[in-house]
């Protein structure tokens, strides 16, 4: 089982705290954003961008380590775009609104659960219970691996998304 963690950079500690245990568990981490920190250099930044959503992509769940700051909620996007399971996880209510308003995706239909817990050990804990929760949860809606709809026949409205000079007959 694969899994990516979202969050933002104030919270490098708990997220590797969540990581660890997850590993220890048996899991395996498509991308570590907190070894490298901020990035402060503009040529690397592409780079790590990519590196980034493909730790989404690879991901059989995304974790969603709340509070989140923009390249958290990026990266959810990126999860709901190509139908991964995904659990949010927080300290507390509060965690869940940002002056005064709840990101709406917070309950979009690919969220899985969310968890409150103010000690992160057991929010590690239950990351690790949920989310294997969530990829049966997964895969009973989508039975078929090789199926990427970005509808995910999860209740989701079906969307179709127009690239850019590229015209369709019809």
């Amino acid at each position: 089982m694969k899994f990516y963690i979202a969050s933002q950079l104030e919270n490098a500690t708990n997220v590797r705290k969540i990581a660890d245990y997850l590993r220890y568990r048996g899991w395996e981490q498509t991308y570590d954003w907190t070894v490298h920190g901020l990035v402060t250099d503009r040529d690397r930044l592409e780079e790590i961008s990519m590196r980034e959503i493909h730790g989404v992509i690879d991901a059989d769940v995304l974790f969603v380590l709340l509070p989140g700051a923009r390249g958290t909620h990026t990266e959810l996007g990126a999860a709901i775009a190509t139908c991964r399971p995904i659990v949010i996880l927080a300290h507390n209510q509060e965690a869940f609104e940002r002056d005064g308003h709840l990101c709406v995706f917070y309950r979009h239909p690919m969220v899985y659960d969310r968890i409150i817990h103010n000690d992160i050990t057991r929010l590690a804990f239950q990351a690790h219970r949920t989310g294997k929760k969530a990829l049966r949860w997964a895969a009973k809606c989508n039975p078929d691996p090789d199926y990427d709809n970005i509808a995910c026949e999860m209740n989701a409205p079906a969307v179709v998304i127009e690239e850019p000079g590229i015209q369709r007959e019809g």
